[in-house]
């Protein structure tokens, strides 16, 4: 017996950023019958030093760091690293519809599908 896993949202999405896999941040994708919500943790950075574009179905979101920290450190665990993902959308996101939002270190990104890519809900009447 296999144990099967089903992940729909995940398959679709396609990460196109391997060359950068170390300083990626944790990513969540979710899926309802509405919309994709890409979840990307970033905490400590400010919201206008993130970019997110979109050119041919690819969605990037892309920090750069390029602020140096003159502090004078004893000791130091944790570094705001710049980092860059792109992921590879499917046919039924509503490119025109994508918003998002930052908020308590959580980068939200909601891809709304296309009104044909929603399930249809019918009620069958029997004769």
């Amino acid at each position: 017996m296999v144990k099967w896993n089903n992940r729909p949202a995940y398959r679709r999405f396609r990460s196109e950023d391997a060359e950068c896999a170390h300083r990626r941040p944790a990513t969540n994708i979710r899926e309802d019958e509405n919309a994709f919500e890409i979840d990307l943790a970033a905490p400590g950075i400010d919201k206008s030093d993130i970019s997110i574009n979109l050119e041919n179905d690819m969605l990037e979101i892309k920090y750069e760091n390029g602020k140096e920290d003159e502090t004078n450190y004893t000791h130091r665990e944790f570094d705001k690293h710049s980092f860059c993902r792109s992921f590879s959308l499917p046919e039924m996101v509503d490119t025109e519809k994508i918003n998002a939002n930052y908020k308590d270190g959580i980068l939200s990104v909601v891809l709304p599908k296309k009104e044909e890519a929603k399930p249809v809900k019918k009620e069958v009447k029997i004769s």
